[in-house]
């Protein structure tokens, strides 16, 4: 079963390489979806840093040192210090 589907596969991508229309529409198919994957990606990184940031925040108006917050939050003390206006 696995080699007739990659049989298929390779008839499929024959036809769409044959015709450079289809072509064309496939390959800027493919393109959306990754740059829709990467913009996902990009979005979950930058919610992970706000929630290390606003525990870092919450942590330092409880009093606790940057050395410690570096230590719960996995942020960087420097990049701590230079953030305490948040």
């Amino acid at each position: 079963m696995h080699a007739k589907n990659d049989n298929m596969k390779k008839t499929v991508l024959a036809k769409l390489s044959a015709d450079d229309a289809s072509r064309m529409l496939a390959e800027a198919h493919e393109k959306e979806i990754w740059d829709q994957m990467s913009r996902e990606c990009i979005a979950k990184e930058e919610g992970k840093l706000e929630g290390k940031l606003e525990t870092a925040h919450n942590l330092l108006n409880m009093g606790f040192s940057l050395a410690d917050i570096a230590k719960a939050t996995g942020l960087n003390e420097s990049d701590l210090g230079e953030k305490q206006h948040y």
